[in-house]
């Protein structure tokens, strides 16, 4: 599971989908019940991040079935996390942001700030999304990893009621993100970032991030993410 995560945060979804599927494929040839929850979660966070709606959901159920009968508290939590992945594509918050509150114990929290704190906001939940990353925070400077810092930056300017103080903390993100080889999350920023200046009607400038997003989104078959940057393309007056 920890190979096939990795790939997925680094954006080889078809290696994380591969390495799952062996895995899966001997934890059911020897009788490991406890691992085979966990490449099924795994596939179910890959298809939740592709936008395959009925194998997340049917993957998240069984992986949850197995997690709730062993005691697997943490497989059960990335379940929630997948599935808050695939509502936040869906554009349904309030499903997300129910979700994420079922993520708690675990490194889960961590793993999952980004969703679980845009969940929040979207939800109209920004004291929740506060305390989120207020319980992030501190994680991500201890860790001193890039991607970590990058999600600090996002989740900041999202939640910045200023817009001359959201704008320097997305270019943060974003050279933060340079540095930190994870994909999915990069295109996020910039499609944070475009949506953000299209909103001041920046238009130009909002279409450079908006497209470089949805490059990235289609790279990866991140299929309803890249739709979500086609219809703000669109929006910016990109035909």
């Amino acid at each position: 599971p920890r190979l096939a995560l990795a790939n997925v945060w680094a954006g080889r979804w078809p290696s994380a989908a591969v390495n799952a599927r062996e895995g899966l494929q001997l934890a059911r040839e020897i009788g490991q019940h406890d691992l085979v929850a966990q490449q099924l979660v795994v596939l179910a966070l890959l298809a939740a991040l592709r936008g395959s709606e009925d194998e997340c959901r049917s993957l998240a159920a069984e992986s949850r079935e197995l997690a709730s009968a062993r005691g697997l508290g943490i497989v059960a939590e990335i379940a929630h996390w997948a599935l808050a992945v695939l509502e936040l594509g869906l554009g349904q918050a309030e499903e997300a942001f129910r979700r994420c509150r079922e993520i708690s114990t675990t490194m889960v929290v961590f793993w999952g700030a980004l969703d679980r704190i845009e969940a929040a906001i979207r939800a109209g939940e920004r004291e929740t999304a506060r305390a989120w990353l207020d319980e992030f925070e501190p994680w991500a400077e201890s860790s001193a990893a890039p991607w970590a810092r990058a999600v600090v930056l996002h989740c900041r300017a999202l939640l910045s009621e200023d817009e001359s103080e959201a704008e320097p903390l997305f270019l943060a993100a974003l050279d933060a993100h340079a540095e930190a080889a994870r994909p999915f999350e990069h295109a996020r920023s910039q499609l944070a970032y475009g949506e953000f200046l299209r909103r001041l009607r920046r238009r130009v400038q909002a279409r450079e991030h908006l497209r470089t997003a949805l490059d990235g989104f289609e790279g990866l078959g991140a299929t309803l993410w890249a739709e979500r940057a086609r219809v703000e393309l669109r929006a910016s007056g990109e035909t």
